[in-house]
């Protein structure tokens, strides 16, 4: 089983990967993203690793609430609040339910961050909570024994630290230039 599961892994990360690769092509992104959670999902399922299910069928409706709201004309603050409210209350019943030691609980804090980082519209801050989210589903995945997730989500790391010294250097360059 640990077979299919990888094979899941690889399918998953290759469409994350492609997400990255896109740019300005929100609909494609979103599409994307959402096959590559539900086969994280399936990899999930074959490993009886129900806390990380869970968080991922929570994440694919925040993700689906979040791409609404942003779609139709609403008061966007109010209803990404009133999201926000909902995914934390169902991410806690599900911990709840799902519970299998401490170490199962990573997937929820792992939700939690990603949950942060896509609220939060600041570029730096999604980076922090994007590198805080990938720690804690390797700490997951190494608790399940998924280990080609765990290769995977290392490189995300390593990325995602990359981009932010990036992000930083660049941020300081255009203010000394702004000073000229």
């Amino acid at each position: 089983m640990q077979y299919i599961a990888d094979i899941f892994v690889l399918i998953a990360y290759a469409l994350l990967g492609t997400t990255y690769l896109l740019k300005n092509k929100k609909n494609l992104i979103f599409l994307l993203s959402s096959l590559s959670i539900i086969s994280f999902t399936v990899s999930y399922v074959i490993m009886n690793a129900w806390s990380g299910v869970a968080m991922n069928i929570i994440g694919i409706a925040r993700n689906l609430a979040f791409f609404f709201i942003a779609k139709v004309e609403v008061d966007k603050k109010l209803w990404k609040n009133l999201s926000l409210g909902i995914v934390l209350t169902a991410m806690l019943i599900c911990s709840i339910l799902t519970f299998d030691g401490f170490l199962s609980l990573m997937s929820v804090v792992a939700t939690l961050f990603y949950t942060f980082a896509i609220f939060n519209e600041e570029g730096k801050a999604y980076k922090i909570f994007g590198i805080l989210a990938s720690v804690s589903w390797i700490v997951y995945n190494l608790f399940i024994k998924l280990y080609l997730s765990v290769m995977f989500e290392c490189v995300m790391v390593i990325c995602a630290v990359i981009g932010l010294f990036h992000a930083r250097k660049t941020s300081n360059v255009e203010f000394k230039e702004g000073n000229k």
